[in-house]
């Protein structure tokens, strides 16, 4: 009887197998972009992995694809010859962005008790923004 109830086991192990793991995530690439909301220009700019250069005020990069994408992500920048960095710690909690066009919106706050830093919002862009 353990054997057939072994074999059983093991037989529903075998074809209960998939090509897809069922955590894996499986999606098209989502395309990014920065726009500068401020007043300053920013130099030296990477999203990512990907070094973007130079984004004048009020001027946005190109599309940037990637095979995943959160709501934040990477950025540094040099703003008015200082670097600054948003460097996200985890994702616990969120959830990878659909197939699509998203901006992260950065702004530079000079105004800020603790200091200036850079910050992003995000954007869901309409499919036909180029």
């Amino acid at each position: 009887m353990k054997k057939i109830l072994s074999s059983l086991a093991l037989f529903l192990v075998i074809t209960s197998c998939s090509e897809n793991k069922p955590n894996e995530v499986t999606q098209e690439p989502v395309q990014l972009r920065l726009t500068n909301t401020t007043d300053a220009d920013f130099e030296d700019v990477v999203l990512r992995d990907r070094f973007v250069g130079f984004l004048a005020s009020g001027e946005s990069s190109d599309f940037y694809t990637f095979d995943m994408a959160y709501r934040y992500g990477y950025v540094e920048a040099l703003v008015n010859g200082e670097k600054f960095t948003i460097q996200p710690i985890d994702f616990v909690g969120e959830f990878p962005l659909n197939p699509g066009k998203y901006a992260y919106r950065l702004f530079f706050n000079e105004e800020d008790d603790s200091g200036p830093y850079l910050d992003l919002s995000f954007e869901v862009l309409p499919p036909d923004t180029e």
